[in-house]
C-alpha cells in the first residue's frame, strides 16, 4: 500500500531517450521543415538520431560522476559548456566536439544566436582523426581477405547501412534507366513514390552521362533514393557478385564492423571527380564563380563547382563543402 504514493523519476539516460525519439522526423522533407519552421525540433536520419543520441548519453555520464545531485535534464542544462570544455581538455578533436555540441543543441532547443551557446574550437582536416592513416583497429581487419568488399566499396561509393541491404536488383543498367524514365513517363498518373522515382532517374542520367551501370541506393541515409556510378577498373568484379547473386538474397552476408566503410567511400569520391573532370572543362579555364577555393590548411588548393556537385550527388550529400572536408582531402 505504501508504495501507491511513492514518486518515480525517470533516469537521466531515458529523459534523454524520450526526449530525441520524440524528435524523429526519418524520410520527412527538410525543406519543408525550414518553411514551417520546424527544422530545429526535428531529426532527419537515423544515423545522425544514433550519434546524438551516443553524444548525449556520454553527457549524462559526465553528470552522473561529478553532478551526482542533477536528476534532470533541465536542471543539467546548465553543465552543457563545462562538459563541452572538458572534452576540449581530454585531447579530443575540434570535429568530435563539433559533433557533440550539435547534439547538444538539439537536445536543448538552443537557438544559434543564444549568447550562452557553446563556441566550439576551429575543425581543420588534420585534426579529422576517422579513416585517416592505419589504427589499432585496423590491425584486426584483414583487407586481404575482404578484397572483393573492398573493390566493390571502392567503386560504388556505397554506404555501410547501403552494402547490408544490397541486392542484386540494385544494379542497373543505362538502358534499363532509360526504359524506367519512359514507362513511367507516359503515365497518365503517378503516386508520390513514382514520382520520386522517376526524378531519381532524370537525374542520374543528366548527371552521370558518360557511365553505363549504377548502383540504386534505396532509403539511403535520411530515407533518399539515388543512383551512384560504377566507377574504376573493378566493374567486371562489382557486375559479376551483383548478376551471381540470387534474387532476395543479400549481396555482401556481413559486412565487418573494423571494415573502413568511409575510406573506401573517400577514395570513390577522388577517382570519380578526377574521372569526371578529365572530360570536363579544366579548373584553370573555369570563372570565378564556378572554382572552389579551399580554406584552411588546404588554402591554395582549388576545385571544380561543377565537378563536385556530380561527386557529391553520387555520394548523396546535398552540400559540396561536406567532400571538399571529408572525401576530396588528397587531391
Amino acid at each position: 500500500m505504501g508504495r501507491k504514493n511513492k514518486t518515480y523519476r525517470l533516469s537521466l539516460h531515458q529523459q534523454v531517450y524520450n526526449r530525441l525519439t520524440d524528435m524523429q522526423a526519418f524520410g520527412e522533407s527538410k525543406q519543408l521543415a525550414k518553411t514551417d519552421g520546424s527544422m530545429q525540433e526535428k531529426i532527419f536520419s537515423y544515423s545522425t538520431y544514433q550519434s546524438y543520441y551516443r553524444a548525449c548519453q556520454s553527457f549524462v555520464k559526465y553528470i552522473y560522476k561529478n553532478y551526482p545531485e542533477v536528476t534532470t535534464l533541465n536542471s543539467a542544462e546548465k553543465y552543457v559548456n563545462d562538459y563541452l570544455q572538458s572534452l576540449i581538455d581530454s585531447g579530443k578533436s575540434a570535429w568530435t566536439i563539433s559533433l557533440y555540441c550539435s547534439a547538444l543543441v538539439k537536445l536543448y532547443q538552443i537557438a544559434p544566436d543564444d549568447p550562452k551557446r557553446f563556441r566550439v574550437p576551429s575543425r581543420y582536416r588534420c585534426d579529422i582523426v576517422k579513416s585517416r592513416g592505419t589504427t589499432v583497429s585496423d590491425s584486426h581487419f584483414s583487407e586481404k581477405n575482404h578484397a572483393t568488399l573492398i573493390a566493390f566499396c571502392k567503386g560504388t561509393g556505397c554506404r555501410r547501412n547501403a552494402l547490408q541491404k544490397l541486392e542484386s536488383r540494385d544494379l542497373w543498367s543505362r538502358d534499363r534507366m532509360l526504359k524506367g524514365v519512359e514507362k513511367l513517363s507516359i503515365q497518365s498518373t503517378r503516386s508520390e513514390k513514382e514520382e520520386k522515382h522517376l526524378t531519381c532517374l532524370k537525374n542520374a542520367l543528366e548527371t552521370f552521362p558518360g557511365y553505363n551501370f549504377f548502383i540504386h541506393h534505396r532509403q539511403d541515409k535520411g530515407g533518399k533514393y539515388r543512383f551512384s556510378p560504377v566507377i574504376g577498373r573493378n566493374k567486371e568484379l562489382i557486375f559479376e557478385r551483383m548478376t551471381n547473386t540470387l534474387p532476395g538474397q543479400k549481396v555482401f552476408l556481413h559486412v565487418p564492423n573494423r571494415a573502413d566503410i568511409h575510406s573506401y567511400r573517400a577514395d570513390y569520391a577522388r577517382n570519380l571527380y578526377r574521372e569526371l573532370l578529365s572530360t570536363s572543362t579544366p579548373v584553370e579555364q573555369l570563372p570565378k564563380c564556378e572554382k572552389y577555393y579551399c580554406r584552411k590548411d588546404a588554402k591554395g588548393k582549388v576545385l571544380s563547382k561543377p565537378v563536385m556537385s556530380q561527386v557529391s550527388r553520387a555520394l548523396g550529400h546535398n552540400r559540396i563543402s561536406v567532400i571538399a572536408s571529408s572525401y576530396l582531402y588528397d587531391l
